[in-house]
């Protein structure tokens, strides 16, 4: 941990993603000792998040921003896209979470937004029902975010639903802080549909 104080003393904006790299390493030896596979996958997805997706910057920066280049296509999506239902997510957080709840018709957008790849990948000329299962921000955004993103789709012949998830939870504080499971979260999803 005290190797953290001179990254963040040199980069300010290198805190954070060193940080999930070092906690995410902290889970190997627990994969290690004790035969756990859920450690090796929670430490791969925090040194994942921490070298390539996610970076947080402080002071007068965006609060959130990822990293720059391109992020690619939709996280998880070769399990997900044979499905004909499928719950996409903003975070990383938020897929593990329902992964581990045994939902595996989950991807994750890394974001909001969609980029063009990602959009290729849900409008690819299958049938499907698409979940959007973003945060329900303070301010809105993400529902609004969601309500936009449906329309693209519907547009493009899918069945799209927002999922309303409690004033202030995510898909993955709905199971941690809300105690949900997963019999809950596929009532929303149905709730979603009427």
């Amino acid at each position: 941990m005290l190797l953290l104080v001179p990254v963040g003393l040199y980069r300010l904006n290198w805190f954070f993603p060193a940080l999930m790299i070092l906690v995410g390493a902290h889970y190997l030896p627990f994969a290690t000792l004790y035969g756990m596979r859920i450690f090796m996958f929670l430490a791969g997805i925090l040194i994942a998040a921490g070298v390539v997706f996610y970076g947080r910057s402080l002071g007068r920066a965006h609060p959130h921003r990822f990293l720059p280049g391109s992020k690619g296509g939709l996280y998880g999506w070769q399990h997900a896209r044979g499905g004909r239902e499928l719950v996409l997510v903003e975070g990383l957080f938020d897929w593990a979470t329902l992964w581990q709840a045994g939902l595996r018709n989950v991807t994750c957008a890394l974001g909001t937004s969609l980029n063009a790849t990602q959009f290729r990948q849900l409008c690819d000329g299958a049938a499907r029902t698409v979940y959007l299962a973003f945060d329900s921000d303070a301010n809105g955004s993400g529902q609004r975010a969601a309500r936009q993103l449906a329309g693209r789709l519907r547009a493009h012949g899918l069945k799209t639903f927002p999922v309303e998830l409690a004033d202030g939870h995510d898909p993955n504080s709905f199971f941690v802080q809300g105690g949900g499971d997963a019999h809950q979260f596929q009532a929303l999803l149905e709730r979603a549909r009427s």
